[in-house]
């Protein structure tokens, strides 16, 4: 068996190519087509195409019964096709759901789209902005604290996610959407959580026996083309990735083809992003970029509260003084973190210990803030009456189709 550098054999890689492959299915002209101007689930009027990728297809649609536009995700017919992938469909949604974070995106239903079977879809919060794939394409490197500020939210995201023991697996770019939203430039938007792991279930039994991989190659882990278990670890690799490529413009590998690109992940040591981007990079936050992009997972940052933390150290640096981290500071919307403790109440879930979503500094200080924690009060109060009237189910979707 050939071994290469890092402990990976080239055999192992190659199956990574060949199982990566099999798990792109975002040739469906005729799928993508079929659905539109029909009532999916009996309750969504499918208007236009909003996107596809490898897992499905995502349209505008009309919630009937609510008459408010939503995005409905449909995926690929042989995702269904297993006669469990329903029951799997349904606990992977019922642990995105538990995820409760304004970075996240709600979903408010799932299920299949025609009584008695189909294809699986969620219906979700039909979104504006760009995803930051588009803004790193007209816009690179990003400014410093645009930098910090964009990954400390999606590292926030990762904590709420994490604590419920859901991994994203396939975090990128195309996956993070960016928004003007309670007064805020690039308010996060993380979307996908729990996609990817129904869909590693569902590929063909053997794959799934060998480690199926699934993700996007250029921000794809080690442990990823070895198709060993993720953990959240993986998650902060590929925070790593979107990280250097935010400083640089650029991700730290890139090859002609899909085999050498994995096998770079593997064994190559990423370059100095202040290689790439010379008096821009901080050395605060190289190091931690650096750490993140570490082959061994173990070597990585513990978990997602200590890359916040790194992030926010460097605030300084980008010219963010202290009264302005204080106005920005949603630690109080991280979730359970680490030590936390559930507690069961009359408004159900909070958390004794670590730092709840309730908790924050300086927001009977500043007006805008009040704004926007009301305004986001009033989203979570909005997903409870949908679930007492038996709409939503909870959760977090896209309007993209990666």
């Amino acid at each position: 068996m050939t071994q290469v550098a890092g402990g990976a054999c080239a055999e192992d890689v190659i199956e990574a190519v060949e199982r990566t492959r099999m798990t792109d299915n975002s040739g469906h002209s005729e799928e993508i087509e079929a659905l539109i101007g029909t009532l999916v689930a009996g309750r969504y009027a499918i208007e236009s195409v909003l996107g596809a990728g490898g897992m499905g297809v995502v349209y505008r649609a009309r919630q009937v019964t609510m008459n408010r536009m939503v995005a409905v995700k449909v995926l690929h017919a042989h995702y269904s096709s297993n006669r469990n992938a329903a029951g799997r469909f349904e606990r992977e949604m019922q642990a995105t759901a538990r995820i409760e974070h304004p970075n996240t995106i709600r979903v408010y239903d799932y299920g299949q789209i025609a009584e008695g079977g189909g294809q699986l879809f969620l219906a979700m919060e039909l979104l504006g902005g760009k995803t930051l794939a588009q803004v790193l394409r007209d816009e690179h490197p990003l400014p410093l604290e645009r930098q910090i500020k964009i990954a400390s939210q999606i590292a926030k995201a990762l904590i709420a996610a994490h604590a419920e023991g859901v991994v994203h697996r396939d975090l990128k770019p195309d996956n993070v959407v960016l928004m003007d939203l309670y007064g805020e430039r690039d308010f996060v938007k993380v979307l996908d959580f729990g996609i990817a792991r129904f869909v590693a279930a569902a590929e063909d039994q053997k794959l799934t026996a060998e480690g199926a991989v699934i993700g996007t190659p250029a921000y794809m882990s080690p442990e990823q083309v070895h198709g060993t278990g993720p953990d959240l670890r993986t998650d902060l690799y590929a925070l790593g990735i979107i990280m250097f490529e935010m400083a640089t413009g650029a991700v730290p590998f890139s090859a002609p083809t899909t085999l050498s690109l994995l096998v770079k992940h593997v064994q190559e040591a990423p370059p100095r992003p202040s290689e790439l981007a010379p008096g821009k990079v901080p050395a605060p936050l190289e190091q931690l970029i650096l750490q993140c992009l570490a082959k061994d997972p173990d070597a990585r940052p513990a978990n997602a509260s200590e890359v916040v933390r790194r992030l926010e150290a460097c605030l300084p640096l980008a010219g963010v003084g202290q009264g302005e981290r204080e106005l920005n500071d949603d630690s109080r919307w991280c979730g359970r973190e680490s030590g936390a403790a559930e507690q069961d109440g009359p408004l159900g879930r909070r958390w004794a210990g670590g730092r709840g979503r309730y908790r924050g500094r300086g927001m009977a200080r500043d007006a805008d803030r009040q704004f926007a924690v009301s305004a986001a009060v009033a989203e979570f109060a909005g997903r409870d009456r949908d679930a007492a009237a038996g709409v939503g189910r909870g959760g977090r979707g896209c309007d993209t189709g990666q």
